[in-house]
């Protein structure tokens, strides 16, 4: 990243920091490892930098990796979650929505919430559907200079 990459001795000795306390919580307490990824998703939010967006989300991908790794599966699911709302660089993703919530469906499930987990998965399929049925509707029109990324319309999308 241009801005707070490794290359940046005082944002690499923030997050060595942030390491060592999130690899103690791990352990000893997963819900105090969430509200540390919230804090420092809200820290990083306080920069202007168009990049501060990729070092939240980093830090949230690899929060929840974490923490599903050791088999912490509600507190994965709550920092996954913190995604929300979705943010106009995150439509540049195919199908975003409906990833979120095939993911959110299975951290559910793992968590033992089978009724959330059928939901979200059966909503996960719906959106991806929705989405597929967009790009056949684009092959349908005539090329056209392509635009910058747009929220497309979603009945599935919330908070």
């Amino acid at each position: 990243l241009a801005v707070l990459g490794l290359d940046d001795a005082e944002h690499r000795s923030r997050l060595e920091q942030w390491a060592e306390t999130l690899n103690t919580l791990l352990g000893e307490n997963p819900d105090g490892f969430v509200e540390a990824i919230e804090k420092y998703a809200e820290e990083l939010s306080g920069y202007s930098h168009g990049s501060r967006f990729y070092n939240i989300k980093q830090l949230l991908n690899t929060g929840t990796r974490h923490l599903a790794r050791a088999q912490h599966y509600p507190q994965a699911l709550k920092v996954f979650q913190m995604h929300r709302p979705l943010h106009d660089q995150d439509w540049l993703c195919p199908n975003r929505l409906g990833i979120q919530l095939g993911i959110e469906g299975r951290l559910t499930a793992l968590a033992g919430d089978h009724e959330n987990a059928e939901r979200l998965l059966r909503e996960a399929l719906s959106e991806g559907e929705r989405w597929f049925g967009l790009v056949e509707d684009a092959k349908k029109r005539p090329f056209s200079t392509p635009q910058g990324p747009a929220r497309p319309p979603s009945p599935t999308q919330r908070p």
